[in-house]
């Protein structure tokens, strides 16, 4: 620990019923709130900001998810979970994002192909907490 600067803890939820919930976070220089319960849509992220404000955030989470929502319930980790719900919440669907990003593959062998999103350069810099 002696180089930790960040220690995430979670004192309810994934112990007692598999949850996690994203209540806030720090992105830009602005701290953000996140409303809502467990695996559930309803809820927002305060201050508002445009889906394209906080794109560059909430696109990766979407985009680099194993979990998958089917109703109120996360099929995968419950932190990717968590994630998933909080780009979300911010106007990102993971299915519609992946649709929408044209996938070019490189490799020299036909079991070294790895998928690269072409749409844009993405810069992830913030803290979830």
């Amino acid at each position: 620990l002696g180089c930790t600067s960040v220690i995430c803890t979670d004192k309810t939820g994934t112990l007692t019923v598999n949850q996690m919930t994203v209540r806030s976070f720090f992105y830009k220089d602005q701290s953000f709130n996140v409303s809502g319960e467990g695996y559930e849509l309803a809820g927002e992220i305060k201050p508002s900001l445009s889906v394209q404000d906080l794109s560059d955030l909430l696109l990766p989470l979407a985009l680099c998810n194993d979990s998958h929502l089917h109703g109120n319930q996360i099929v995968g980790d419950p932190m990717e979970g968590a994630l998933l719900v909080l780009a979300a919440k911010g106007g990102i669907d993971k299915e519609q994002a992946r649709a929408g990003i044209r996938i070019a593959l490189s490799g020299a062998g036909r079991d070294e192909y790895q998928p690269l999103p072409v749409r844009r350069p993405v810069r992830l810099a913030g803290a979830i907490r």
